[in-house]
This record gives structure tokens, C-alpha cells and sequence, in this order.
């Protein structure tokens, strides 16, 4: 009988023995998925029954995150990513993102397995996972701004979604890009836009992996322990509150909480990765050859160095193929000369090999558009930047360039990529990203000076306006120079006087001058104004405005935020608004000076007449390129101020002369309108 109760433990325990389904793989054309169950190492995480309380704080919340639990295994040189997530639509509105999902991943080296597709109602998992119903595209989003991928998406509907229901998938990618080597972190969103009832995450790594966590804008406290399958970190939260969108913060800036999880490197190893990457031999086309002699004529490293980054900026184009090897390793500068496009680290990498051709110290170098400054507190790691420049050492001091932009001219000691914030140079000895510091002679402004000529007559006007750009400001407007047409252009100009001073006609064409040693673009244009007054009395009005600052005294969308506010880069906006008074015509507005400040901002306004004269001058100086939050109170009060100050209407007596012909002038409009008017009408 013993025996006999044991067979029975022994055949009622082997289905949960038996080894797991095999998955189903589902074929789309030339890329396939799988689905199945989760692998081995997964801790599934439940999706909670209720929601607490005070979880996310705002009882009615329309959108809510039940479960986000990311997993990774590292271990034996694999990745292995996976993903659990479960959320609720509480509202109509809100269906259409909550029946559907995308999943990306890149055929070349990775693998997508969807786990499970349930939706909760009423208590009760109900199955909605319909392998036939999952679409596989490669939609090239990023197509549109020159970049290929190579990505693919699997791209889920979901059938009868309602208000209230939890939605749950789960999924793995396995395999990572095999040029990164391992040198990437991983990254977890401890919130998000909405409240958040359980986060977990976990990493896996083989047993003697050196590997740290890191945490930001947060106590939380990441488990380290060592189990008999490798070495583990962990954690896990619950009740995150969603964290609103300010809006326009440095790119510096962490705006969710997170934990990082990597290997324990250097950035001295992240250099050692990205050297054989960057190593190239000599060899040139050989018309890029015949150019060296031309370049190394000019003697001067700063114009050397201007004339090659101009040269790959405006003759090889941006676009980028990033597929497998290509995400990072540049393709052969001959190849890339030969078909005049690249991506950034294409255009680097050719743009260093000539300046070291023409005996010059250039290097590519790894900067993170998408986090700025911040990458040099995170773990050092491949997948920390995204995009490629150049350091330029000349005399012991360290210019950056960046072959990808484009309409830039003048001094290279002029050009300003502080965005970038640091730089990892990929060069022998480099340990440490290396700060980028604004240039030493920038200059970044904008200047629009109005002369209004008024004629005798009071009525119509002379208009004359010069715009002059420098810096970073021409640059922006020779781009925009450079990508329409200059009549179409010009009529915008012209129709945008229209609607502030009604009727005019182009009295002489805009021009355009430029000087591109001084990297400085001016427009000049003319108009003759039909009538732009309007009048009281015997006293002659006109608005202005000063459009150098327009955009600048704007109010950012969140006046209450605790995060800093990114500004501009650093620079000067004037406006000088002249109007040359005619014989008689005198200022009935009060001279005098305005000034308000707040934060990294000065605003002054002068004015006053001189010599039949009136001038009026506004002044916006920035001297930083973002606001502290601490500053915030002071700068929006500074900016209301400013903006109240900015927009005068300026009055002028008119002669005794103009007064009784405008007087009579209403005289005979006003009996002109009695006797055209019908008789039943008086």
C-alpha cells in the first residue's frame, strides 16, 4: 500500500515536472515571432487584486500603471529582456491606447517571444492572445529625420477592451547587439506620467561579475545578493505617484526616478572598446587628397580646421543606415566620401582623419544628445551616448565640432555645442569624459533695427527694417534660407506687416548680406505703409512690438514646476525701433527707462527723443542656458514685467495743420455717410 501511494505522488507531480511547451514560432514574411512560455529564470511578479489607496494619490486617475516588472539575465554572455506590464484605461477617451500595443525589436540579432496577453474583468483573466491577430512591420519611423534601424514591430489589437479592464502582456527579446560587447546598462523607470501600484526589476549576472547599481531621485534600496545561479540585484516599489510633464528641461535633467545596473567599469574600458572601432589607416580618395595642399596653404589651424568641417558638413550628407555592426562601428571614410552621406559617426570619423592628415590633433568623441552632462554620475557604459563629435586640441585647448550640422560659418572658436555638456574623446590615456566648454569667442545674437519715416502728409509711412543675425541665430535663419525660397520668404515677411499695420506695398525688394568669416546674416527689407496710425484726437498712435524678443518673453507652460527650465543658448536680443518725426510732430509718450530681472535674465527698455528723433531700444540678455528651479518665482515675475513693458503703443501730438485737416477729413466722411444713407435710415 505504501508503494502503491507513492506511484500515485509520483503520477499526480510529473505534469508540473514535465518540461515546459516548446514555443510556437509564427512566420511574417521574412520575420518571425514565438510564443511561449517565459524563460527559466523569470520570477513572475502577480498582478496586484486591488488597487491601494493611496496609491498614486488622485482617486480618479484616468490612466493607471497595475504592474511594470522588467528582468534581465546576463549571464554565459546572453541578454535576455523581460517584460511584464499591466495597466487600466479609466476612461473612453483613453480605449484606444489601452487596446493596443507595439513591442520593437532588431531581427538581426534579437528574438521576440510574447508570454501572455490576458485582460481582467470582473476578477476573472480572460486569454486574448491570437497569434494570428499580431502584425510584424519594419516602419523605418525614424526614416523621415535620415535614419534606418532596421527595427521591426509587432504590433497588437486587442479585441473588447472596456472602461476598468486590466490589460497584462508579457514578453522576452533575447540577444544584443554583438558590437556593444556587454558594455551596456540597464535602465528602470521607478514612475512614470501615471501612477504606478508595483514595480519590480531584477538583473542576472554570472557569479564573478563585478557589477553595481546606482540610483537616482530616489532612496529605494537595490538588493544585492549571490545565489547559486550567479549574482543578482533586485528591487522593488509600490505606490508611485505620477510625476506631471513640465515640459522644457535641460536634457540633463532626470526627470523619473531610476535605478542603473551594470557591469562595474571604467570609462578607460569604454575607450578601449570604442578605439578599434575608430582606427582607420591614412588613406584618402584621392580627390580628398589633391584638397590637403589647398587647405594646408591657409597656415592657420583655426581656418584649416573650418575649411575641413565645412567641407564634410555641406558635401556629405546626414543619413544614417544603423543596422547590427553599424549602430556603432563607422563605415571606411573612402566609402563614405564616395557615396556623400553618413551618419554622425561616418562624418566624425572622416572629419578626424583629414584634420590629422593636415597635421592637427583630432579624435572622435561620444556625447549623448538625449542626457547631456548627466552621463558622467551614470555607469560607464557603450550605451550611454547616441551620437558622435569631434575634439579638436589646438595650443592645449580642446574644440568641439560637429560634421552633422550644417549653415555654419566663421572662427571654429566661435561654434557652441554646450548642449552636448560632456565628451568621451576616443583616444589612448582618455579616463574620464571631458566637460564641453562654451567657445571662447561666442556670440550669439539677434538685432532688428525700424526706421519709420512718416510722411508729411501723416498718413502713409516709410518702413525700413534690418535683421542681424549672429552665431547661432544665423545659422538658423541660413538653414532656412537654404531650405525655401527666398520670394516665398520674403512674402511672409511682408504679409506679417500686413496684419499689424494693415495695407503696404514693397517699396524695394529684401536682400540678404552676409559676412561668413563673422558668422553674421543680415536682411534688409523696405515697405511703404498705406496708413499704419491710429488717431485720437489730434494725436497720432502706434503699436509696437519687439519681435528679437518674441518667443524669448514667453511664459513657459508650467509657471509651477520644480524642475529647471531650459532656456536658449546664452545670448543678446535687441530691438531698436527709430521713427523720424516730421516738422510739427512731437512725443507725447513719457520718456524714460523700464528694467526688469529674474533669474539668468535682464530686460531694459529706453526711450527717448533727440534731434527729431525718437528712439526706442529694448534689451533682452540671457546670460544662462536654463533656469533653477530655485530661480523660477524670480524669473516668470521678471519675464511678466518685461512682457508688460515690451508692447507700448507709442503717441505723438500732431501739428496744429495735420489736427484741422484730420478733423475736417471726419467731417466730410461723417456727412458723406448721412447723404449716401437711405432716406429711412436718417
Amino acid at each position: 500500500m505504501i508503494l502503491r501511494g507513492a506511484l500515485l505522488l509520483l503520477l499526480a507531480l510529473l505534469p508540473a515536472l514535465a518540461p515546459a511547451a516548446a514555443p510556437v514560432v509564427h512566420e511574417r514574411g521574412e520575420f518571425r515571432f514565438a510564443v511561449g512560455p517565459a524563460p527559466d529564470f523569470v520570477v513572475e511578479q502577480a498582478v496586484p487584486d486591488t488597487w491601494t489607496a493611496d496609491a498614486g494619490k488622485d482617486p480618479a486617475e484616468p490612466w493607471r500603471h497595475w504592474l511594470l516588472d522588467q528582468q534581465v539575465d546576463r549571464r554565459d554572455g546572453r541578454h535576455v529582456f523581460y517584460h511584464a506590464a499591466a495597466w487600466q484605461a479609466g476612461s473612453q477617451r483613453l480605449l484606444g491606447d489601452a487596446g493596443k500595443y507595439s513591442v520593437s525589436f532588431s531581427p538581426e540579432y534579437q528574438t521576440l517571444t510574447l508570454h501572455a496577453l490576458q485582460v481582467r474583468r470582473d476578477g476573472e483573466w480572460i486569454d486574448r492572445l491570437d497569434a494570428d491577430a499580431v502584425s510584424l512591420a519594419r516602419r523605418e519611423s525614424g526614416f523621415e529625420n535620415d535614419l534606418a534601424d532596421g527595427e521591426v514591430s509587432a504590433l497588437i489589437v486587442i479585441d473588447d477592451v472596456r472602461v476598468g479592464d486590466v490589460v497584462r502582456i508579457a514578453f522576452t527579446i533575447e540577444g544584443s547587439n554583438p558590437i556593444m560587447d556587454g558594455h551596456v546598462a540597464n535602465s528602470f523607470w521607478l514612475a512614470a506620467g501615471a501612477p504606478l501600484l508595483y514595480r519590480h526589476g531584477r538583473v542576472l549576472f554570472d557569479a564573478a561579475t563585478a557589477a553595481r547599481a546606482r540610483v537616482f531621485g530616489s532612496d529605494l534600496q537595490v538588493r544585492r545578493r549571490e545565489t547559486r545561479d550567479g549574482l543578482e540585484f533586485s528591487f522593488t516599489s509600490a505606490g508611485a505617484a505620477a510625476i506631471r510633464d513640465t515640459d522644457d528641461y535641460p536634457n540633463w535633467y532626470r526627470r523619473y526616478p531610476s535605478v542603473e545596473i551594470a557591469r562595474d567599469e571604467s570609462w578607460a574600458d569604454i575607450v578601449a572598446w570604442a578605439l578599434p572601432l575608430y582606427t582607420v589607416g591614412d588613406e584618402l580618395p584621392a580627390e580628398l587628397e589633391a584638397r590637403l595642399p589647398e587647405w594646408r596653404a591657409l597656415g592657420d589651424p583655426y581656418r584649416i580646421a573650418g575649411a575641413v568641417l565645412r567641407l564634410v558638413q555641406e558635401e556629405v550628407r546626414y543619413f544614417g543606415i544603423e543596422i547590427a555592426d553599424n549602430t556603432h562601428r563607422p563605415n571606411p571614410p573612402a566609402l563614405v566620401w564616395s557615396r556623400r552621406y553618413g551618419d554622425c559617426k561616418d562624418k566624425a570619423l572622416l572629419t578626424a582623419l583629414l584634420l590629422r592628415r593636415l597635421g592637427l590633433d583630432a579624435v572622435p568623441a561620444l556625447v549623448s544628445t538625449s542626457w547631456g552632462k548627466a552621463i558622467a554620475d551614470g555607469a560607464p557604459a557603450a550605451s550611454a551616448f547616441n551620437h558622435v563629435i569631434v575634439r579638436l586640441r589646438i595650443d592645449g585647448r580642446d574644440y568641439w565640432l560637429d560634421p552633422t550640422l550644417s549653415a555654419q560659418r566663421g572662427d571654429i572658436r566661435q561654434l557652441d555645442l554646450i548642449d552636448y555638456g560632456v565628451a568621451l574623446p576616443v583616444a589612448a590615456g582618455v579616463t574620464a569624459p571631458v566637460v564641453v566648454n562654451p567657445p571662447e569667442r561666442i556670440h550669439n545674437a539677434l538685432t532688428i533695427v525700424e526706421r519709420f519715416a512718416p510722411a508729411a502728409d501723416g498718413r502713409s509711412v516709410d518702413l525700413r527694417i534690418e535683421t542681424t543675425y549672429r552665431g547661432e541665430r544665423a545659422e538658423t535663419i541660413r538653414r532656412q534660407l537654404n531650405g525655401q525660397s527666398f520670394a516665398v520668404m520674403t512674402e511672409h515677411w511682408a504679409d506679417y506687416y500686413r496684419k499689424r499695420y494693415g495695407e503696404l506695398a514693397i517699396a524695394t525688394p529684401a536682400s540678404v548680406d552676409e559676412d561668413e568669416e563673422a558668422n553674421v546674416m543680415k536682411i534688409v527689407e523696405h515697405y511703404t505703409l498705406a496708413d499704419p496710425w491710429q488717431r485720437h484726437g489730434g494725436t497720432a498712435l502706434l503699436d509696437t512690438w519687439p519681435d528679437a524678443l518674441s518667443g524669448s518673453l514667453d511664459l513657459p507652460g508650467r509657471v509651477s514646476r520644480e524642475e529647471p527650465l531650459r532656456l536658449e543658448r546664452p545670448e543678446t536680443l535687441r530691438h531698436e525701433i527709430r521713427v523720424e518725426l516730421p516738422e510739427g510732430w512731437k512725443l507725447s509718450s513719457e520718456p524714460g527707462t523700464v528694467s526688469a530681472a529674474g533669474g539668468p535674465i535682464a530686460y531694459r527698455r529706453v526711450l527717448r527723443q533727440a534731434d527729431g528723433v525718437v528712439e526706442m531700444t529694448h534689451e533682452l540678455k540671457n546670460d544662462r542656458e536654463y533656469v533653477d528651479a530655485t530661480q523660477m518665482r524670480d524669473y516668470v515675475a521678471g519675464l511678466r514685467e518685461a512682457k508688460a513693458a515690451a508692447g507700448m503703443r507709442l503717441a505723438f501730438a500732431l501739428p496744429s495743420a495735420l489736427r484741422d485737416s484730420e478733423r475736417d477729413r471726419r467731417l466730410r466722411d461723417l456727412l458723406r455717410g448721412e447723404l449716401d444713407a437711405p432716406t429711412g435710415a436718417r
